[in-house]
């Protein structure tokens, strides 16, 4: 265990004040620094060789089909699908019945309808949406896996995708959980596989004897697979990789203490690559969540990578305004601002840059991935963007009549560099 560092704290200390892992800073000039370094921070993989490892493993699989996959059996069969309801409570069930309701309702509300405009002229503009035949669904074995799982699958559902595979990166059935069995079968899934990796995303994307290829891929991975999905995206549509992705959180005396530190902790775990901000005017709040995770760590010592996480992305701002710490969210332009305020209506009306606000404690993160609130996927330091659009393929319809055309004919020149009348 590690040795606890004194921490000597006053209301009237100034700069940097270091505690175990977590840092306050109440200098606004460093404060900006310290954002900057943040926002723009970048990544130390080394991505000429990480690039040229995952082309080899794509090819391998284009090449070899099944036998470049390295295993005699990757398809969950039906009996084990059967065993998974046994293995869960009643409880548990209607639980992922209900957040899939839940997320139907909301999937149903984004659901992009088919329309057709007549205009004068005889000119008709239109465009259809049609859902894709078939869509896979890549999932991490991690502490969000049953969330992401429903997420995508209730999206693809309410889309109507005729057929959808599961892939879960694991070595066997033996390290997927009964509850995502269970919640894939629930959203209509029964085709899946245990596979990881680029070559699950190759195998998914060029179909081999086992496999029939997909026209959609959606989930997070490591990096290489996020990076044969990149690879991969000119022949199958995934969802949109970010960056990054960063929390902001705005705090005055009436959150908890216990609350934040906790929260900082469990996004640190299950995102070790996002930066986390926390903003207060109440320095007795920074310094009590300062102390009270030093005093957690040891008690309860945290993965490396967790304390890493904590030590280099996550920072307390102190500011003597408001508004001071409303013009830090709009230059950090965070993916998720969270709000512990007694009235958080004033600070929402003037945030111009975040993705996503969350008004009080009790709404978390969770809650909006569960609900649909939240654009997201995230996890094992990776991200993307995702939305029900993705199951769907759209088509333009457009009929000009020979009135229209003629019309517009001097326009039309002028725009394929014809223009006589020049």
């Amino acid at each position: 265990m590690r040795a606890k560092l004194d921490v000597h704290l006053s209301d009237n200390d100034d700069g940097w004040i270091m505690g175990d892992l977590l840092r306050i800073i109440t200098q606004p000039s460093e404060a900006i620094q310290e954002l900057n370094r943040l926002k723009y921070r970048t990544s130390k993989q080394d991505l000429p060789h990480v690039t040229e490892r995952v082309r080899e493993l794509i090819q391998q699989v284009r090449r070899d089909g099944d036998i470049a996959l390295g295993l005699s059996r990757f398809r969950v069969d039906g009996s084990e699908l059967d065993v998974a309801y046994q293995q869960i409570s009643q409880d548990r069930l209607k639980a992922i019945q209900g957040a899939g309701r839940a997320l139907d309702r909301y999937y149903q509300s984004q659901l992009i309808r088919s329309q057709v405009k007549f205009w004068e002229n005889g000119v008709t503009v239109g465009k259809r949406y049609a859902p894709v035949q078939r869509a896979a669904i890549y999932l991490s074995v991690t502490g969000s896996s049953l969330s992401q799982l429903l997420r995508q699958a209730r999206a693809a559902r309410v889309a109507q995708v005729a057929q959808v595979v599961l892939v879960v990166a694991a070595e066997d059935i033996s390290q997927i959980t009964a509850d995502i069995l269970v919640a894939a079968q629930e959203a209509g899934i029964e085709e899946i596989y245990c596979l990881k990796g680029p070559q699950a995303i190759a195998a998914l994307t060029y179909g081999t004897a086992s496999i029939a290829p997909v026209e959609v891929i959606t989930g997070l991975g490591d990096s290489e697979v996020t990076l044969a999905k990149q690879l991969l995206s000119a022949w199958v549509k995934t969802d949109q990789p970010l960056a990054q992705t960063d929390v902001m959180m705005v705090a005055d005396s009436t959150a908890s203490v216990s609350q934040l530190a906790l929260e900082l902790i469990t996004q640190a775990e299950q995102n070790p690559s996002m930066a986390q901000v926390l903003m207060t005017t109440n320095r007795a709040l920074a310094h009590g969540v300062q102390q009270w995770l030093s005093q957690y760590c040891q008690d309860h010592p945290l993965a490396l990578s967790t304390e890493k996480a904590i030590a280099h992305l996550a920072v307390i701002l102190v500011s003597d305004h408001w508004s001071e710490s409303i013009d830090w969210v709009n230059q950090m332009a965070p993916d998720r601002l969270h709000l512990w305020l007694e009235d958080p209506w004033p600070l929402v009306e003037k945030v111009r840059r975040a993705r996503t606000i969350l008004l009080n404690p009790q709404t978390t993160a969770a809650i909006a991935d569960y609900f649909g609130g939240s654009p997201l996927l995230q996890g094992l330091g990776a991200a993307s963007h995702f939305d029900l659009s993705l199951f769907l393929d759209s088509t333009y319809l457009l009929d000009y009549s020979a009135e229209a055309m003629q019309q517009h004919q001097s326009l039309i020149n002028f725009l394929l560099g014809d223009d006589q009348s020049r």
